[in-house]
Parts: structure tokens; C-alpha cells; sequence
């Protein structure tokens, strides 16, 4: 079993783009994206969260797996970091109301799913916060005075336009990267390494 790659990739929007690469560097799926072995090029892969998918690479139940920056970031997980994919235009951001302005002398109201970014972000800017922890679309959290401003993942301008809302700051770009867990790509080396490098061979053929 050893000359089998495992690798878990996260779900929604990006899950099909995932499974393409894959088609492009010869690993061939249906769309029953259930834990499962491919015997022509000895890989197996599922489909979880992005939050599920570092921790499943962390702690070794994969071997490899592709997450965000976000994760990555949130989370530092003791993993490495093999390659980067360049996918989608997403960055870290902070947004508010259009109307928006700060008073530096109230504690600003940060709702967000990364506390953690948010904390390391806002103590740079030596501003007192009071995070508010958020599990689905932190947006929301504006229009119901919940919230001053909202530090998530921005995808598009779709959700500013629908929450009529204004960027104040980026923070950092979001790309996706495959990543290993340590122990098995010290006992996986090899197949790891030609995984790694079918992919970059052909992660380009790829028509994002």
C-alpha cells in the first residue's frame, strides 16, 4: 500500500476545477467523489471541507491534500507545502458598510471566520477589536448592526454588490497549494515526489 498516494480535496466551489487537473494529469474520475482508489496510476482521493482537509493531511489519515491560503494561514498546520495552483483570483480581505467609518476610539467589531488572521492582522495596526466568530457568510452580521467591519475571503464583487458593501483593506491574495503531511513524505517519497511532478507537468494544460 505504500506506492498509493492519498489525497483529499476540498469541496464546493473549486471541487470540479480540482478533478479536472487531475483528468489533465491522467487520473480519471466519475462523479462519485467517494473515498476510492484508482488502480492505473495508484491514487486514491476524497472530498471534504477545506478546514477537514487540513486535518486530515496533519494528522495522516492523507497523504497529500489541496487548501487555501486562508487554512494555511488560520491554522499554521505542521505540514508541508509542495506546490502552489495558480486558481481563481481570491484574496483575504476586510469590507463594511459604504458608509462605514472608523472611530479609533471604540473597539472595532470584527466578524470573521479566521480569528486568528483577524487578531494577527488588527495587532499590527495596534487597533483594539472585538472579534466575533462567524461560521458561514459573515456579511450577513453587517445588515443586522452585528458587526463593523467583516474579514473574510473574497470571491468576486458579487458579494460586495449584493451586501452593498466597500473593501477597506486586502490583506493577502488566497491561492490554492498541495500539501503533505511530514511522515509520508518522508516514507513516500518517491511516489510523492512523481505526483508532485505529474502535476506540474501538466497542472498548465489545464484551461482555467
Amino acid at each position: 500500500m505504500t506506492d498509493i498516494v492519498k489525497i483529499a480535496l476540498p469541496y464546493g466551489d473549486y471541487e470540479k476545477t480540482f478533478f479536472d487537473i487531475l483528468d489533465c494529469a491522467g487520473f480519471c474520475y466519475d462523479s462519485n467523489f467517494e473515498f476510492k482508489k484508482n488502480n492505473k496510476n495508484q491514487l486514491c482521493v476524497c472530498s471534504v471541507s477545506q478546514l477537514d482537509v487540513v486535518s486530515c493531511v496533519e494528522r495522516g489519515a492523507v497523504d497529500v491534500g489541496i487548501v487555501g491560503t486562508d487554512m494555511l494561514m488560520e491554522y499554521m498546520p505542521k505540514i508541508l507545502e509542495l506546490m502552489k495552483l495558480n486558481i481563481g483570483q481570491l484574496y483575504i480581505g476586510i469590507v463594511a458598510k459604504k458608509d462605514f467609518e472608523d472611530d479609533m476610539g471604540s473597539v472595532l467589531r470584527v466578524a470573521t471566520k479566521f480569528p486568528n488572521i483577524a487578531m494577527n492582522y488588527f495587532l499590527k495596526q495596534c487597533r483594539d477589536i472585538d472579534i466575533i466568530k462567524m461560521h458561514d457568510v459573515p456579511e450577513v452580521s453587517l445588515n443586522i448592526d452585528m458587526a463593523d467591519v467583516v474579514l473574510d475571503v473574497i470571491k468576486s464583487e458579487d458579494i460586495l454588490n449584493k451586501y452593498d458593501l466597500k473593501i477597506i483593506d486586502t490583506i493577502s491574495p488566497v491561492d490554492f497549494h498541495l500539501i503533505s503531511n511530514v511522515s509520508s513524505f518522508h516514507f513516500k517519497n518517491d511516489v510523492i515526489r512523481n505526483f508532485v511532478n505529474r502535476l506540474k507537468l501538466n497542472v498548465g494544460k489545464y484551461d482555467r
